[in-house]
């Protein structure tokens, strides 16, 4: 569905801000990492150099995406907001790492790059104390059952967030979250590539 929809909302941006320097448009979270499953919301971010200055057509950019009945999740930020909103909720930096570049100008991309991948805004053992504090809560919101007769496939303990997690881990600590790269850094065996393949 990602790429169908990516074309979608590449030309709806086309038409409301084409003519636009300064705004661009990511993919952000499970549709930036294109793991979009039925039922899944889109996450967009709208990144403006000056949010302000280009609101209106931002609002019927937004308005025309709303109007496909899909459920989006988005956000209309500049760069320095990207950072703060990071820096203040491990959720938002979350899904501003899984960004996806969709459209739009792209000199913008440097400047993100920049603000979210400096080690300093989530150095790697703050990132992985924050998302084990969240997999403990999400965990006990589950009753920390894995066997329910109805299990959340995505949240449940052992589902698909473990998986991610595992991954967003690997991705701030070691730069990758390819299993062939992290069995030759030694962080996994095998057969725990193999394990993690096949979940």
């Amino acid at each position: 569905m990602s790429n169908g929809f990516d074309a979608i909302i590449t030309d709806l941006f086309a038409t409301h801000l084409g003519d636009t320097t300064g705004v661009a448009l990511f993919a952000v979270g499970g549709y930036g990492r294109q793991e979009v499953h039925p039922g899944s919301d889109i996450d967009i971010l709208v990144l403006a150099s000056k949010p302000q200055k280009y609101q209106r057509k931002i609002e019927l950019f937004l308005q025309s995406v709303f109007d496909l009945n899909v459920e989006v999740g988005h956000s209309v930020r500049d760069v320095k907001a990207c950072k703060v909103q990071a820096k203040q909720d491990i959720t938002v930096a979350t899904a501003l790492f899984e960004r996806r570049f969709i459209t739009g100008d792209e000199s913008l991309v440097a400047p993100l790059e920049k603000a979210l991948n400096s080690p300093r805004l989530w150095p790697a053992d703050k990132f992985f104390e924050a998302k084990y504090e969240e997999q403990k809560q999400r965990h006990k919101d589950y009753d920390n059952v894995e066997y329910n007769l109805e299990p959340n496939v995505k949240t449940s303990p052992g589902g698909l967030r473990d998986i991610h997690t595992a991954l967003w881990i690997c991705k701030r600590k070691f730069n990758t979250t390819d299993p062939e790269k992290l069995v030759e850094l030694g962080v996994l065996m095998p057969s725990e590539k193999q394990w993690l393949v096949e979940g």
